[in-house]
């Protein structure tokens, strides 16, 4: 991915009658900086053709990033595989994927019901 990526960590909600995506409520956001290799290649191969999920962010409903792609729909457990493997390949790890891990560890062992990670490029 030759971009920055925002990672949203929400909830997922089933859509309301009438709307054609599925609600995502934010937990949490990550700005991920330019990724690449595993999580990169997630990624892109879980990007839809239309848009599945949206967020409100700054009082504005969001279903597309800023290069009018819809957002990648992730499951959580394989964005951590992801992570982990990129992660232990670079000799210098990448710190914002360290704590990506954290947090995707922490949320993956809570309470959260539907747990989803949105993929933005911007």
């Amino acid at each position: 991915m030759g971009y920055d990526t925002r990672l949203y960590f929400v909830e997922r909600h089933d859509r309301a009658p009438g709307d054609p995506c599925d609600y995502g409520s934010i937990i949490a956001t990550l700005e991920m900086g330019c990724l690449a290799s595993t999580v990169s290649d997630l990624i892109e191969s879980k990007r839809p053709e239309k848009p599945a999920v949206y967020v409100f962010n700054e009082n504005r409903k969001i279903k597309r990033d800023a290069y009018d792609q819809p957002f990648a729909v992730l499951d959580p457990a394989e964005l951590l595989k992801a992570m982990k493997h990129d992660h232990k390949r670079g000799r210098i790890p990448y710190r914002r994927l360290e704590a990506a891990i954290a947090l995707l560890d922490a949320l993956i062992a809570g309470d959260y019901h539907n747990l989803t990670i949105l993929a933005y490029g911007h």
